[in-house]
């Protein structure tokens, strides 16, 4: 080989594991939870952010189940902040702490991920992800997301990128004009500033369809999965999002007028509809099953938020929930749960931000 070809190679090869290196050092993954007693908590964990401060999940109840879990941060030991989470079978370490500066701003923000649960079959992991916005050493109430699969690239930095990257993704099926219907695993990159995460809108939906060779990968469990799937040849890049769909049973269009919490994962949105009609709605609102005891009231149901080509993800609730959408111009879609290929899905209704 021509010397100056290899010098070339060696020198680019170089380049690239530095920064991957310079990259990874800026999201400092903390160390694991550590189980420890803590009052009025049956069962406890914490990691420690420095010397005073630290971030505990506490489960109340001593019945190995997920209920009254809590997390708590904890600074000089008293508790300055604190919002619900799930302890999966009653593990109160099922959580990691990360620390970045994701808006480059001078400061990092906390970003605690919590196993909810994992599905029977596939295996398939669900997360909840809270960011705690840093305020000159004052940690905010959290921004929180849920995500399918969770790894080491979930929060990530690119090469020269002042910015992080979140990558949140979920599994759910979706019809091919060719191959009709599938599996597929479909994942949105976001930024973060001030509270709020913010759709990239150079980057597309990644939507890979789960085949073969996909669920062989799977299976390896690599702590960067989520990140390397999406990156993958057979990903295919999509302009519009895979679950903003052509056929709607109801579009309505509409003003947000108010916003009120109606616990701390719930939000009661007032919505002022184009015929002039004021309609409660609430949000984000799982989806029922035929048959369901308690089943309440579908009219009031909106299951997603997004913007006019991505949604954001499962159950986003921003900083400043109550004020983000107030007077903000939207389109309610409602769809035949058909579309969605789910037949025990009654209804799916997304709210769409209006540029």
């Amino acid at each position: 080989m021509n010397k100056k070809i290899l010098f070339l190679t060696l020198f680019f090869f170089m380049f690239s594991f530095l920064s991957v290196d310079a990259n990874k050092k800026r999201v400092i993954k903390l160390d694991s939870p550590k189980e420890t007693t803590l009052k009025d908590c049956a069962h406890a964990a914490c990691v420690n952010v420095d010397k005073n401060l630290r971030i505990c999940k506490c489960l109340k109840d001593n019945d190995d189940s997920d209920s009254d879990a809590v997390f708590i941060l904890e600074r000089a030991g008293k508790s300055v902040l604190s919002w619900p989470t799930t302890a999966f079978l009653g593990d109160t370490k099922s959580f990691e702490v990360l620390k970045t500066d994701l808006d480059s701003n001078g400061h990092d923000e906390l970003i605690v991920a919590n196993l909810n649960t994992v599905s029977n079959g596939m295996g398939v992991s669900y997360w909840t992800v809270a960011i705690l916005e840093n305020k000159a050493g004052n940690y905010q109430s959290p921004l929180l997301f849920d995500t399918q699969e969770y790894g080491e690239g979930t929060i990530s930095f690119t090469t020269g990128s002042r910015y992080g990257q979140i990558l949140a993704s979920e599994w759910c099926s979706n019809k091919d004009k060719k191959r009709g219907w599938g599996l597929y695993f479909v994942a949105r990159w976001f930024n973060y500033k001030n509270g709020y995460l913010i759709p990239i809108k150079t980057k597309d939906v990644i939507a890979r369809r789960y085949l073969f060779g996909f669920e062989k990968e799977r299976l390896k469990k690599e702590k960067s999965a989520p990140l390397k799937w999406a990156n993958h040849p057979q990903s295919e890049n999509r302009k519009n999002d895979p679950l903003i769909l052509p056929v709607v049973k109801e579009k309505v269009s509409g003003t947000v007028i108010s916003i009120k919490k109606d616990s701390f994962l719930k939000l009661r949105l007032k919505i002022k509809l184009e015929t002039g009609q004021e309609k409660e709605f609430l949000y984000p609102f799982e989806n029922y099953e035929e048959g369901a005891k308690d089943k309440p009231d579908l009219n009031k149901a909106i299951n997603r938020l997004g913007e006019e080509l991505k949604l954001y993800p499962e159950n986003y609730l921003p900083v400043d929930a109550e004020n983000w959408l107030v007077g903000k111009k939207i389109s309610l879609i409602t769809y035949p749960k058909a579309e969605y290929g789910e037949s025990g899905t009654i209804m799916i209704r997304v709210l769409l931000i209006e540029q």
